[in-house]
């Protein structure tokens, strides 16, 4: 328990985050819970913009709140994925016990110190390589927010069509605008950094184990893959399934 207390420690140092945090500390512990409160009150949000311009539906040449696909996306995004990289961030550290099943004899496979810790210091932006992937990510996703800004400042390129996030309705583009700062430029760069995080650190961690011969692959086991199916599963972890159905 103090590890994984330690790794949302470490997930919570992420900007994007701190909205859960500040959940935890009232009395929502869990964070599948957390994370279903901030997508009910962003959507509620949005929608009460929607109300505010009289947008909810903009006839038949228009896209409305409920006639625009992309907003329902991105809720189903910011319900799942967090969960997700959550989930894969405690598998990422409690796979020790398998690690050990493939160790030679006599071997100290020192799983704290070449794995758990520098997972901890990846994810939680200590590391120069760290803060260079995640200052990347977030440059990637800012672009994109002003790119979305720009477009929507002027929605008559489109002809016979209104989009309630457009300028011509201000509560709606404001809305949107803060709604995916904080998805383009905060918290997919999070997940997806953590997620490179646990790819990055277990790629290493293997290398140093075979490098120093420290476990020995297992050719007859029954996962068919020398005892590394649990890599494997955490590499094509609910995460991938999760963007991709987002």
């Amino acid at each position: 328990m103090a590890g994984r207390r330690t790794l949302s420690e470490a997930l919570y140092s992420h900007w994007a985050f701190a909205p859960h945090l500040l959940l935890r500390r009232v009395g929502l512990r869990a964070f599948w819970s957390s994370n279903a409160v901030l997508t009910l009150i962003s959507a509620c949000a949005l929608l009460l913009c929607s109300i505010a311009d009289g947008s909810i539906v903009l006839g038949k040449h228009g896209y409305g709140f409920v006639q625009h696909p992309g907003i329902f996306g991105w809720f189903l995004m910011q319900l799942s994925v967090p969960i997700a990289i959550h989930r894969a961030l405690r598998r990422a550290v409690g796979v020790k016990p398998l690690y050990r099943r493939l160790a030679a004899s006599g071997s100290d496979i020192c799983f704290q110190e070449h794995l758990y810790e520098p997972l901890i210091r990846f994810v939680s932006l200590r590391s120069p390589r760290s803060r260079a992937l995640f200052s990347l990510l977030c440059m990637i996703g800012f672009m994109g927010f002003v790119w979305n800004t720009y477009n929507n400042i002027y929605p008559e390129d489109i002809p016979r069509a209104a989009f309630w996030d457009s300028s011509d309705f201000m509560w709606g583009y404001f809305g949107t605008r803060l709604y995916k700062f904080y998805m383009d430029a905060l918290l997919l760069p999070s997940i997806i950094h953590t997620f490179a995080g646990i790819i990055l650190c277990h790629t290493a961690y293997l290398k140093l184990l075979t490098r120093t011969r420290r476990i020995r692959i297992l050719p007859f086991s029954s996962d068919r893959t020398g005892g590394l199916r649990f890599l494997a599963d955490l590499i094509l972890s609910p995460v991938i399934t999760a963007l991709l159905a987002s």
